[in-house]
């Protein structure tokens, strides 16, 4: 995260899981291995299990909301494994914990997740992330199969779609409808084609930034 702001990126995208104990960290698997080799499920232990298994190596969202302070935007992608509801309520009070609603934006792959973040009047944009959008088809690959059109995701501002996935005419037809669409993840500028879209969430933002930068 501080490389990223010394680098002037103007949004960071991190991994968010809830624990047992309902705090949120930072981690993208849904497991972790601790130091004896054991394999230790995220949402099955609490914070204090994780960082004494892990070494310590289990920073919390309050810790990375705290380093951004505002500096630049935060996109917090919420891996939802257990009570939805529960990490839904966990996120928002986190984030009016450290007053970030105005610097902060949640994406998901789950509806399960985000549809309560909608219902308890999210404070932040809401986006959608889609692997897949089947062509001629109103389906979508998340974490499953979905059906998908603008009205079930009116509260929407901006879908993320895998690189791979992304056609002129999908982005054409999500702006249309006054919504975002950015990208992941692409190594490099020359793996995607030039299209209009809105952001790109990459592994090297340096290599996406202006020449001399």
């Amino acid at each position: 995260i501080r490389e990223c702001m010394a680098a002037g990126v103007s949004e960071i995208e991190i991994d968010v899981r809830m624990t047992a104990d309902g705090e949120l960290v930072l981690c993208h698997d849904d497991k972790v291995r601790a130091a004896n080799g054991a394999m230790l499920c995220v949402c099955y232990a609490t914070l204090s299990e994780l960082q004494q298994q892990c070494a310590g190596a289990m920073p919390t969202l309050g810790e990375a909301l705290e380093t951004v302070g505002g500096r630049c935007r935060l996109l917090l992608d919420a891996k939802c494994s257990c009570n939805a509801e529960q990490f839904a309520k966990a996120l928002i009070n986190e984030v009016a914990l450290y007053q970030a609603a105005g610097w902060v934006s949640v994406q998901s792959l789950d509806d399960a997740l985000l549809g309560p973040l909608h219902r308890l009047g999210h404070p932040f944009p809401l986006e959608k992330i889609i692997a897949l959008k089947i062509p001629f088809l109103p389906i979508i690959v998340d974490n499953g199969l979905s059906l998908f059109n603008f009205e079930k995701y009116d509260y929407i501002s901006s879908f993320n779609i895998c690189y791979k996935a992304l056609t002129p005419s999908l982005v054409n037809e999500i702006h249309s409808r006054g919504k975002a669409v950015k990208v992941w993840s692409p190594d490099a500028p020359h793996d995607i084609p030039a299209l209009d879209v809105d952001g790109v969430i990459t592994d090297y933002p340096r290599r996406w930034l202006p020449v001399g930068e």
